[in-house]
């Protein structure tokens, strides 16, 4: 039989991983937005030369409705510069990011089979069967279409200090017989400041950016970034330390990556540094390649400690090291003088 049948499951995800092995099926997938949710839609089933019939099926958003705005555009299509789907009732139902020509090729290619609200893979295996066993074997010829072209940034950049921030320092942590993500907040001399509890990472960063005791946004994506992570930890049972990759329960394999090349050791310590400009020079001191402030240092010290297991003196100070010198001492376990 044929797979010539593109399945839509709307708001099931698990609907979708239930009918990928069906016979007839070419891809199935779950759709969540209006918008740009339908533009890769009609991209994948233009890159998708087999693809025949569209069978929309599974629950239906009541705020997006995103399968009566798919059902729209194949019946009706775009009107407006904006791209607007025609009769579509969902939120914000329009595809800028589509070509007119692309959606007259959509619309000829598929044959809607509009199953909404039809959940049972019983009712659902033998109508794919079927609609896939009267389409034959024949592909369209249509070019493939390309996505959005985004600009290009690179990844990378640099908080300020957390003292001439005049922000103090957060400290995340799990309470775990309540089931919350803690934020404590502590002033530039130590003492007492905030705290924040909740289940959600979100929540709890509009807490502290609503209480203004953030204004620097990298301080502001830094703890997004850990509260999710503290979120994630939680949920799924893992170990949470602040600055470090989460990893399986302690006693378990570890999941964390061995030291690797110099090359990848290098790439991973300029990163953890900011460094926004070439690769670093594995066999020049760090302070000779980027300004590193006490923030990153304390930083790259907890990682290199408890992710690759070195042995830092007290007084060590990581300026003048190399990466190739630290890359050995992670190698063979020696200590870090």
């Amino acid at each position: 039989m044929p797979a010539v049948v593109g399945v839509c499951t709307l708001g099931s995800t698990e609907l979708a991983v239930r009918l990928r092995a069906a016979p007839g099926v070419a891809v199935a997938a779950p759709l969540r937005t209006a918008n740009l949710g339908v533009e890769e839609l009609v991209r994948s089933v233009l890159n998708h030369p087999s693809i025949r019939v569209l069978l929309v099926c599974g629950p239906d958003s009541r705020l997006f409705r995103q399968g009566q705005s798919l059902v729209a555009l194949v019946r009706s299509g775009v009107a407006g510069p904006r791209q607007r789907i025609v009769g579509a009732v969902g939120y914000r139902p329009q595809l800028p990011g589509l070509r007119s020509s692309d959606v007259d090729s959509f619309r000829r290619r598929v044959r809607l089979v509009d199953l909404r609200e039809v959940t049972d893979p019983a009712v659902l295996e033998p109508r794919i069967a079927e609609v896939a066993a009267g389409c034959g074997a024949r592909t369209p010829d249509v070019a493939p279409i390309a996505g959005p072209r985004f600009r290009r940034l690179r990844p990378g950049g640099r908080r300020r200090p957390i003292a001439s921030a005049g922000e103090g320092f957060f400290v995340v942590s799990l309470d775990r017989g309540r089931r919350d993500v803690v934020l404590r907040h502590y002033r530039d001399d130590f003492t007492a400041g905030h705290e924040i509890r909740g289940r959600r990472a979100e929540s709890v960063l509009l807490g502290v950016v609503g209480a203004g005791l953030v204004r620097d946004p990298g301080h502001a994506g830094y703890l997004g970034a850990e509260l999710a992570k503290a979120e994630t930890a939680l949920r799924l049972e893992l170990d949470y330390c602040q600055d470090i990759p989460l990893r399986r329960p302690t006693g378990e394999e570890s999941t964390m990556p061995g030291t690797g090349s110099l090359e990848e050791f290098t790439r991973r310590i300029g990163a953890l540094l900011g460094a926004d400009g070439p690769e670093l020079h594995p066999d020049r001191p760090l302070g000779e390649q980027v300004g590193v402030d006490s923030v990153r240092l304390i930083e790259l010290a907890i990682v290199l400690e408890q992710e690759y297991g070195l042995d830092l003196a007290d007084d060590v100070d990581l300026r003048r090291t190399t990466p190739a010198e630290l890359h050995r001492c992670a190698s063979g376990r020696r200590p870090v003088q």
